[in-house]
C-alpha cells in the first residue's frame, strides 16, 4: 500500500534528497522548488557553492532576489555550522503557519575526507 506524504502546509519538518548530474538537472530541479516556496510565502534559504549559485540566481532571473544565497563553501568547512544558518533563517523568518525551505550540499567534490565525513554526519541529523 502507498501512502501519500502529508500536505506540505501541515508538516513540521521534511528532509529529502535531490540527485542531480548536470547544471541542467540542478537548475531544471531546484528552481520550480525554489519558486513554488516564494509563490507560497515562504522564506527560501540555499546554500551553495558559488558555481551552483550562479546557476540558480540564473535560472531564477528577479526571483532571485527574494532568496537567502549563502556561499556554503565558507560556512560549511565544518559542515556543523549548517544547521546553525538555518536555524537561525527559521528564527528571522518564520513563525507559526509561516514554513520555509531549506537547499544544502555539504558533500561536494575536492572536499577533504574529514568534509566528507562531517558532511555525513550532518545529512543524517
Amino acid at each position: 500500500m502507498t501512502t501519500s506524504a502529508p500536505v506540505r502546509a501541515r508538516q513540521s519538518y521534511r528532509h529529502e534528497a535531490f540527485l542531480w548530474r548536470s547544471r541542467s538537472d540542478y537548475v531544471s530541479g531546484l528552481v520550480p522548488f525554489v519558486i513554488e516556496g516564494l509563490d507560497a510565502g515562504e522564506a527560501v534559504l540555499v546554500g551553495a557553492t558559488p558555481e551552483r549559485a550562479g546557476w540558480l540566481r540564473e535560472g531564477l532571473g528577479p526571483r532571485a532576489e527574494e532568496v537567502q544565497l549563502v556561499d556554503l563553501s565558507q560556512i560549511a568547512h565544518n559542515p556543523a555550522r549548517i544547521i546553525p544558518a538555518l536555524q537561525e533563517l527559521l528564527d528571522d523568518c518564520c513563525g507559526p503557519g509561516r514554513p520555509a525551505r531549506g537547499i544544502g550540499e555539504p558533500v561536494w567534490p575536492r572536499r577533504g575526507p574529514e568534509e566528507v565525513r562531517e558532511g555525513e554526519l550532518n545529512e543524517a541529523c
